[in-house]
């Protein structure tokens, strides 16, 4: 599995930084601290870093080989279920494509840890996978119905909810069925 991520960090490594993401950025009020929960291969973390975010923290259960060199990165590496989230520490937590891969005991556990680690006024920007997905036979990964998305929004303003089916291509080839949704959510209740 190891070599598996370890050759999508290096496709991915040129990527652009997500654009929820980006999107996402507008709604961040305060840029103290960020997450970036399965970092892969820091894209996204040298983005955040460039938008003047006074911390930010990668979490990976494989680290990419060329670490940031900023006294403001710090790389954990954990998987999501054995991370240690602090409880309302985060700004903005991004999680781009990364929460799928939770095995579907650890979904819930996780998501709400994670949530729980946002400051009141926090961003989450992320997708989840749809039960139509391509990979949807993997029972390692975690698929929702909508109606289930929906009942992880507790306590969350939703900003951008959407439901996207489309084929598409994957970065170390080929094609799939994407089914995801895409979210932008506020945390708004402790």
């Amino acid at each position: 599995m190891n070599d598996d991520w370890i050759k999508y960090h290096q496709l991915t490594k040129d990527r652009v930084p997500s654009p929820l993401l980006k999107e996402a950025l507008s709604f961040v009020k305060d840029k103290n601290t960020a997450l970036d929960l399965g970092a892969g291969a820091l894209v996204d973390s040298k983005f955040l870093l460039s938008t003047g975010f006074k911390k930010v923290v990668a979490v990976d259960i494989v680290p990419f080989k060329l670490v940031i060199n900023d006294p403001k990165f710090i790389f954990v590496k954990s998987s999501f279920s054995d991370y240690n989230f602090p409880v309302k520490e985060f700004d903005l937590i991004n999680a781009n494509f990364a929460l799928p891969f939770s095995d579907p005991e650890n979904f819930n556990p996780v998501w709400t840890k994670m949530i729980n680690s946002l400051v009141v006024g926090g961003i989450f920007s992320g997708q989840l996978f749809g039960i139509n997905d391509g990979w949807s036979t993997d029972t390692s990964m975690s698929f929702h119905t909508i109606d289930e998305v929906n009942k992880l929004l507790v306590d969350m303003e939703v900003i951008k909810l959407e439901a996207v089916e489309k084929a598409g291509s994957i970065a170390t080839g080929g094609t799939k069925h994407w089914h995801i949704f895409p979210l932008i959510l506020k945390r708004v209740k402790v």
